[in-house]
């Protein structure tokens, strides 16, 4: 009883020692100003790790060392709310509109300040669920561009329900919750990008299978110089994976059962058909 009454006491210190110190390191850490914030957006499992580790690559640019989110007290954290990968689930507690109050946009930049070298004029960002804050980001980050990418339907559902660990769902989240949150992603992208100054849209299978040509064009976008790109047969190290930037639809559409496919059509139809993947069918 002693000892587990000690054990509770030094927890409690050790925790409160570590938070004063990191309140003390905010303090003092100056706000970053970078040239330019670049966002990379999109549902999970589009390709914004893939694409944000190709764009990192380049002298002028500085990624966050993760998402984005998972550095600062000040957004709520999907897996925190036992809703990894699916941020729509409750998508009410993750939007900002543009005149929102509730972060601290200079509290929010010292924590990220504090995992940068401040030495690179752009600093990229990718956490999923800013696609939920768009107009918030925009307003709050002097000269933000926004990279969204987009995946075929099929495959980013698959890869949802393949990689997500809801704790509170034996087997995971059903297929329809993967195609819905899918569709409520990107119909939240096209309903704010208008608003947005700077954006460009590309899609997961136009940067696999043309992979210079298609950053070539998101560098111009962003007005970066002489930035690499990876060589043919390059490896990138992405999540789990150490290998060249490969499109892997047809691995995630060909482990879809045919009710999966009858299902992911039923809510996916239309925003299948307005980025101009193909339906399949499901008999």
């Amino acid at each position: 009883m002693t000892m587990n009454k000690k054990f509770g006491i030094r927890h409690i210190i050790r925790e409160a020692v570590g938070s004063l110190s990191r309140e003390i390191r905010i303090c003092f850490t100056p706000v970053v100003q970078p040239e330019k914030w670049v966002f990379v957006v999109g549902c999970a499992n589009s390709g914004t790790t893939l694409l944000s580790k190709i764009l990192e690559q380049s002298d002028d640019i500085e990624a966050l060392p993760v998402e984005g989110q998972f550095l600062t007290d000040q957004f709520v954290v999907d897996m925190d709310i036992g809703l990894p990968r699916m941020w729509t689930r409750n998508q009410y507690v993750f939007r900002l509109s543009e005149s929102d109050t509730s972060v601290d946009p200079d509290r929010l930049k010292k924590e990220w300040s504090m995992r940068l070298s401040r030495k690179k004029p752009i600093v990229l960002e990718h956490s999923p669920p800013n696609v939920a804050r768009l107009l918030w980001l925009q307003k709050n980050f002097k000269n933000a561009y926004f990279v969204n990418i987009v995946r075929n339907g099929y495959a980013v559902a698959e890869g949802i329900k393949r990689k997500a660990s809801p704790a509170y769902i034996p087997g995971g989240y059903p297929i329809e919750w993967c195609a819905k949150h899918w569709v409520e992603s990107n119909q939240r992208f096209i309903e704010d990008s208008p608003q947005l100054e700077r954006c460009i849209t590309l899609h997961y299978e136009e940067l696999t299978s043309n992979l210079s040509g298609t950053m070539e064009a998101v560098y111009r976008f962003l007005d970066v110089n002489h930035a690499p790109i990876p060589k043919e047969g390059q490896a990138l190290s992405v999540h789990e994976r150490n290998e060249p930037v490969t499109d892997l639809n047809d691995v995630s559409i060909s482990a879809l059962s045919i009710e999966e496919i009858a299902k992911i059509n039923y809510i996916s139809k239309g925003m299948l058909k307005t980025y101009g993947y193909e339906v399949l069918e499901n008999d």
